[in-house]
């Protein structure tokens, strides 16, 4: 007997929930037992239930007639008892003689599915740890704001422009006009109720924004992975949005490295690890998509030697996985639509959709590997890949401080005290971490003495 695996290509069930059943149970009341799931799929990321399989995963299949029986059922159970009716999609398969596996698809729907047993006896199922389980009151409630939209909610609050002191310096930063947005552009752009009341997604922008809500991690590792290194640097931000974007934006460019790379014509490219402009399409991306409804959640941007990695809560919102698109193909689908208007006043966002294209433009233009999109059921993630790190291009990377280094140890060979004394910085770890080992791993500086030595000093490497 052959196993379902087997059968299947592994593709078609990447990142994709599945559930097993020899068969359906027809009785009335064992039809909750299976429909159930279907009803979860629908509530969580979507999903497919084989029928004619066993738990271990062997198909054993159904006959020809079972697999119609079976097809009828299920339309009927969604007729009566699931509320809105979903869309199911059936496949078949041979999986022996004269014996096949029926696969029944359900796709996330964008509204609270429920299974109705009765005029009083509704029940929200969702997925959770490979099962169907009943939807607590919280849970119940994050899907509510998840599917209709959390930060849509108007609020009992007027606009006072005093309040939102941090998002209209940022809007004047950013715009290509470099206007204050108006109080009639706000409610043109319905971050406003027509009677100037504030939403629920634009309340975070305002100056005293305080909740775990915009939670977002940044780390730096000293490794290719996290399993391997500890963490050098790691901060945490929240609260008000135009803060949690300016700080994140601030820790990778501290933490990443600056220098040039060859060209193909022979010519020096000034860059830095990640592209300015691509940086920041993919930090906006991430907070103006992540998944707002989900407790306990935050986004987290590790910077590893080669890459960077933003992990944003949320399901996948399209219809293809993302591997079969690529960053200008992506089309625009807003999962927080009063926040992504929020951005796209302050100058940070397009309507067209276009941060994604805009990062794959910088990165095709420069010649260099593309970034990398990935979901995770119920997280996404973008990784962008270090410019410089090592290749056969780079040729020398440095930090702010490096050509006061270089001048101030010049023919001169002077300790790290001297040195940290010059340049004005007073963490001995962070020298050490962030300046000095850079410069002595890139041939810059090098080191009079061996690591223990209580004389160790460093000098300026002589210039080929």
């Amino acid at each position: 007997m052959k196993k379902i695996s087997e059968l299947i290509d592994s593709l078609d069930l990447e990142n994709k929930e599945c559930e097993y059943k020899l068969k359906l149970e027809t009785s009335d009341d064992k039809v909750e037992k299976w429909a159930k799931t279907l009803v979860a799929f629908a509530n969580t990321y979507g999903g497919y239930v084989f029928v004619g399989v066993s738990d271990d995963g062997d198909a054993v299949g159904l006959a020809r007639k079972e697999i119609d029986q079976t097809k009828n059922l299920v339309l009927r159970t969604i007729n009566r008892h699931v509320f809105p009716h979903i869309q199911v999609e059936f496949w078949s398969f041979p999986c022996g003689e004269e014996k096949y596996v029926l696969s029944i698809w359900t796709d996330y729907l964008n509204e609270m599915v429920i299974y109705k047993s009765g005029d009083f006896n509704e029940k929200v199922y969702i997925r959770q740890d490979g099962a169907s389980i009943p939807a607590t009151v919280s849970q119940i409630l994050a899907m509510g704001k998840r599917k209709l939209g959390m930060d849509r909610q108007v609020l009992n609050e007027q606009y006072e422009a005093k309040d939102f002191t941090k998002f209209i310096r940022l809007a004047a930063l950013y715009r290509k006009d470099g206007q204050k947005p108006t109080e009639k552009t706000l409610i043109s752009k319905e971050v406003l109720a027509e009677d100037g009341r504030l939403t629920e997604g634009f309340k975070m922008f305002s100056d005293g924004f305080e909740s775990d809500e915009t939670l977002t991690v940044c780390r730096l590792w000293n490794g290719f992975d996290k399993g391997s290194d500890a963490v050098i640097d790691k901060k945490e931000f929240k609260g008000c949005l135009c803060d949690v974007f300016q700080n994140v934006m601030g820790f990778v460019e501290r933490n990443s490295r600056s220098g040039f790379i060859k060209q193909k014509e022979g010519s020096r490219l000034d860059t830095v690890s990640y592209p300015e402009l691509a940086l920041r399409e993919a930090v906006v991306n991430a907070l103006a998509h992540r998944d707002y409804s989900i407790e306990g959640t935050q986004v987290d941007v590790d910077i590893f030697k080669d890459r960077l990695v933003i992990t944003s809560p949320g399901h996948w919102l399209l219809p293809k996985k993302p591997s079969e698109y690529s960053l200008d193909t992506i089309p625009s689908v807003r999962r927080n639509k009063v926040i992504c208007s929020c951005f796209e006043v302050a100058g940070l966002m397009e309507r067209s959709g276009s941060g994604l294209k805009k990062i794959y433009t910088v990165y095709e233009r420069l010649n260099f590997r593309a970034p990398e999109l990935d979901d995770q059921h119920d997280y996404f993630l973008i990784t962008m890949f270090d410019l410089l790190a090592e290749s056969e291009n780079r040729i020398l990377f440095h930090g702010p401080y490096d050509e006061k280094i270089l001048s101030f140890c010049n023919g001169v060979a002077r300790t790290r005290e001297e040195i940290q004394e010059h340049i004005g910085i007073k963490s001995r770890s962070y020298f050490n971490l962030k300046i000095l080992k850079p410069m002595l791993e890139s041939g810059t500086m090098v080191a009079t003495s061996g690591l223990k030595s209580r004389k160790r000093k460093y000098i300026a490497a002589a210039k080929k």
